[in-house]
């Protein structure tokens, strides 16, 4: 019996100290706190320990007093066996027979009036008793209380006699109480700092998380710093980062080895269900892809700030909204197929659909218009229900309201058109006065640039109807043409400044370069010319006369036209005379 005892005893005091014969002893070490659960730091400490056989409560086989001092972090360490002795012989202890406990008591001010600490039984099991095949900590019932075989090289056990840690000769094993809550709940592995004797986490296990806590100081910098992962070459015994966390950054490497194929290649995130495994991925990134995957139709994917008090959206992307930066459709309700990107893009949209804003601030003030596409800083801005509307530029349409199936093309093209509809305006500050005019097309620079709310014109050239404000129905066509017309209507200039010094009147037509270019406040009148001084021919459309400068040829033919009607005439090249149809007959003018 005796030689199996020290067989035991052996084994237990090689676990934790180097041992010797006589005297027998053991090393044991504690950190001391104070009532209120400060660190006792420097200080000598009053230690009592006493060994009880069989129950926590047993009796005393052994007692002796020790006085030492604890360090930098409150930790003393003394060695059982080698104290004052006050009961018992240590060396006489029958440690196989019944168990063992181990009681101590301390006096944090050094002397003799000791408080016990606690008592905890001393386990042969833990130490040692070495085999060949290693076995992992065993579940008993259901009751959390877990047993080691004899094989295991060294266990640690809470105060209730469940192991936390065991360590086998092929591994070792950590088992966490998933009931256990608040700071003592888990595993962790913790730091302390020498100045303060603070303790804190570096790795801290769970139930739900696992969480490593890197040192974001300035100084922890190298390759020593932060958390890594690594990987190594059994052939070449070098390492290879997998991952790698430090305090500004986080990086995943992954093989971009064409042969690392299947489920196993790239980086992946997944959910895992209790009874069947992995189920489904979040984010996965290969070499030739990266895919976030989500379930929630409505909460999709997105970027957020997480300042104190904030929820300011950078990224939002769901099945029924894209949404790309800074507060871009942040207030979104019932509006759907939304396409929005950029700085407080789409803003105030609620139940608008349809759109698509792109650029700073586009369709900034949109909350119901529909079917739009707005492209340019601040093109299309205020916009509240205007819908079907096509602005694209710098504050394109920035100003409509209500405005529908408008089509602004240019820089501050329909810059202040608020509530006008269905006008195609094209070109750099075209329509800029626009406000309330309807179907409108102006296309060139500065086209109908002075148009306020006038109706169905046409004006195509560069600075074409540049001070028009109220005129209708009118088209010009070319360079500068009806450059100073004001509010005239139902006008017709064609040419590089015809009408050009029109300001008001009517139901002109001029026609050719510079066509009426001296003409300013005139109606009804017909100019055909390719000078502003000279015109081939003019005409009055109100007594339906027409002016045709020098010279009027007529081709010659020899017969006379078929149906005439009276008011006819050709020249004959036979008679060599000017033919006149009377009604009746052709009669010759002379």
């Amino acid at each position: 019996m005796k030689k199996t005892v020290h067989i035991i005893i052996l084994f237990v005091l090689t676990g934790i100290s180097v041992f010797s014969q006589v005297p027998e002893k053991f090393n044991y070490q504690a950190v001391i706190r104070n009532s209120t659960g400060e660190l006792v730091t420097s200080q000598n400490v009053g230690i009592k320990v006493s060994i009880l056989d069989i129950t926590p409560s047993g009796d005393v086989l052994y007692s002796e007093t020790h006085s030492s001092s604890t360090n930098d972090y409150g930790q003393l360490a003394i060695e059982i066996g080698e104290g004052i002795g006050i009961l018992g012989d240590f060396s006489t202890i029958e440690w196989g027979i019944n168990d063992k406990y181990l009681k101590i008591e301390v006096d944090v001010s050094g002397g003799t009036n000791y408080t016990p600490i606690g008592t905890s039984q001393i386990l042969s099991v833990p130490y040692a008793l070495y085999a060949n095949a290693a076995a992992t900590a065993e579940l008993l019932g259901s009751d959390g209380v877990y047993s080691t075989n004899s094989d295991t090289l060294f266990v640690v056990k809470d105060h209730s006699g469940n192991v936390v840690f065991a360590v086998f000769p092929d591994g070792a094993q950590v088992i966490v109480n998933e009931a256990a809550k608040g700071k003592v709940g888990g595993f962790a592995v913790s730091g302390r700092s020498p100045s303060k004797a603070v303790d804190f986490n570096i790795l801290k296990i769970t139930q739900d998380s696992t969480r490593i806590y890197v040192n974001d100081t300035v100084n922890a910098k190298g390759k020593v710093g932060g958390f890594a992962v690594s990987g190594r070459s059994p052939s070449k015994n070098l390492n290879t980062d997998l991952l790698f966390i430090t305090a500004d950054s986080t990086r995943v490497y992954v093989n971009e080895n064409t042969g690392t194929k299947g489920k196993v290649g790239g980086f992946a995130v997944s959910g895992r269900s209790p009874s069947k495994g992995i189920t489904k991925n979040m984010f996965v990134t290969t070499t030739d892809s990266t895919r976030i995957f989500t379930q929630n139709s409505e909460g999709g994917f997105g970027v957020r700030d997480n300042s104190t008090g904030s929820s300011q959206s950078y990224l939002q992307l769901t099945p029924l909204n894209y949404f790309i930066g800074h507060e871009s459709g942040v207030n979104i309700s019932y509006g759907a197929y939304n396409s929005f990107m950029g700085y407080k893009s789409g803003r105030n949209t609620s139940t608008g659909g349809n759109n698509v804003f792109l650029g700073y601030q586009t369709g900034y003030s949109n909350t119901e218009g529909f079917n739009n596409v707005f492209i340019g800083y601040n093109s299309g801005f205020s916009n509240i229900d205007g819908y079907r509307n096509v602005f694209i530029g710098y504050d394109a349409g920035r100003e409509n309201t209500s405005g529908y199936l408008n089509t602004f093309i240019g820089n501050v093209a329909g810059i202040n058109s608020t509530e006008g509809a269905a006008n195609t305006i094209i070109g750099n500050y075209a329509g800029y006065s626009n406000m309330t005019g309807n179907e409108n097309v102006f296309v060139g620079q500065s086209a109908g640039l002075g148009n306020v709310s006038g109706s169905n014109n046409i004006y195509i050239g560069r600075a074409t109807a540049y001070k028009n404000k109220v005129g209708m129905y009118n088209t010009y066509v070319g360079y500068f043409s009806g450059n100073n017309d004001t509010t005239s209507t139902l006008n017709v200039f064609i040419g590089p400044y015809s009408g050009y010094s029109v300001t008001d009147g009517t139901s002109n037509v001029f026609i050719g370069p510079n066509a009426g270019f001296n003409e300013t406040s005139v109606s009804n009148k017909l100019i055909i010319s390719n000078s502003s001084t000279k015109n081939l021919i003019e005409g009055d459309f109100s007594n339906d006369k027409v002016t045709i400068k020098d010279i009027l040829k007529l081709t010659p033919r020899s017969v006379a036209p078929s149906d005439p009607v009276e008011g006819e005439i050709y020249y004959n090249d036979i008679t060599h005379k000017l033919m006149v149809y009377d009604g009746s007959i052709w009669q010759a003018c002379w």
